[in-house]
């Protein structure tokens, strides 16, 4: 500290101030890009103790404490970052790289959730399965979280450097990172994800009211596709991808919802049949790349989403050795919208050319 004291004093005596936002380096988003990686991997272990029954009714937990751990690291590295690029002259606004000064306001925002959380839970007690997804205080968390871990991602999307504009060395951050956004998404969206129960649609069909329960199996199966294209999209539309990258998002986000609510280390065998599905959108991706026509970015929309369903409900039967219980009307009809929402997400990720209207 007396080091970055003595470099800013010397910074303010001699004029040397810097104007603008300090360059974007590429090891600090790697550094973030980790660190971010941490405060994921945190909040899923916190969730996989609530479900697995690892937590007592106070606020200081072992998982609390990984994931507090996590911010933690982050928070004193940008921090740490800020304050040496006010030592090397830049405004207290402007000492961070493009994308990064969010995620120090992501800092600030976590740590007020987090006060809010403990207090929350003192007042309330601990929240239990949905209530948990949808508390204020977690909510919050939730959007310091992302406000610290996209900061790779916004700094590559605002860097036009020709050589960091493809391959996985240049996009890794900014993949992580919104593969990170996915899956505190699916996290908090985990009563609507089809990892929650891979015997629910399969044996006999649960008691209940009929609507509701075949409502709850579509919407499961559309959301986590939703999910996946609306961000294979969102950076297929800054960038041309590496090839690989829909099966990572895929794989890794479907990793961590199955172990989320694990029932058997058998069920993590999913990620066979959901890399065939991520297999298939890459190389329809790679295919749009290489010749420009719409019409493989399209198929690419329909052809995932799609497979992505079909290929859960081939693996759901064989792992519980029992038929869908689901008619023919159900078991194909949703693999069909599920293909038809991702075809309609392409055109709000490319648009037709709109005409020029003549004087």
């Amino acid at each position: 500290m007396t080091s970055v004291t003595q470099s800013l004093d010397k910074a303010q005596s001699t004029g040397q101030a810097r104007s603008g936002l300090p360059p974007r380096s590429l090891g600090f988003d790697y550094q973030m890009m980790v660190l971010g990686a941490f405060i994921v991997l945190g909040a899923f272990l916190d969730g996989w103790a609530h479900n697995h029954g690892q937590v007592d009714e106070s606020f200081f937990t072992p998982w609390h404490g990984i994931l507090y751990g996590g911010y933690a690291l982050a928070g004193a590295r940008l921090v740490l970052k800020h304050f040496n690029n006010v030592g090397r002259g830049y405004r207290w606004l402007k000492a961070l790289p493009q994308g990064y000064m969010l995620s120090l306001l992501g800092v600030l925002v976590f740590g007020l959730a987090g006060l809010g959380d403990m207090l929350w839970h003192t007042a309330f007690g601990i929240e239990e399965n949905i209530e948990a997804l949808l508390s204020p205080s977690h909510i919050s968390l939730l959007i310091g979280a992302l406000l610290i871990f996209t900061g790779p991602l916004r700094a590559a999307w605002a860097d036009a450097s020709p050589g960091l504009q493809s391959g996985w060395r240049a996009l890794a951050p900014a993949i992580l990172g919104a593969t990170g956004v996915m899956a505190m998404l699916s996290f908090f969206m985990a009563f609507g994800y089809f990892t929650e129960d891979f015997a629910y649609l399969v044996g006999s069909r649960p008691s209940g009211w009929r609507q509701l329960i075949d409502a709850m199996g579509v919407l499961a199966l559309l959301i986590p596709t939703l999910l996946l294209m609306a961000h294979v999209l969102f950076l297929r539309r800054r960038w041309r991808l590496p090839f690989g990258t829909v099966t990572f998002m895929l794989c890794a986000v479907i990793a961590l919802m199955t172990w989320f609510s694990l029932d058997h280390p058998r069920e993590f065998l999913v990620l066979v049949p959901m890399a065939l599905a991520g297999l298939l959108g890459d190389g329809l991706l790679w295919r749009f790349s290489a010749t420009g026509q719409p019409l493989w970015l399209h198929l690419m929309g329909f052809v995932t989403p799609f497979a992505v369903v079909i290929l859960f409900m081939v693996f759901a039967q064989w792992l519980e050795g029992r038929e869908l219980w689901w008619q023919i009307h159900m078991w194909l009809g949703t693999p069909v919208l599920a293909g038809l929402l991702g075809f309609l997400l392409t055109f709000l990720a490319f648009p037709p050319v709109v005409p020029s209207v003549a004087d």
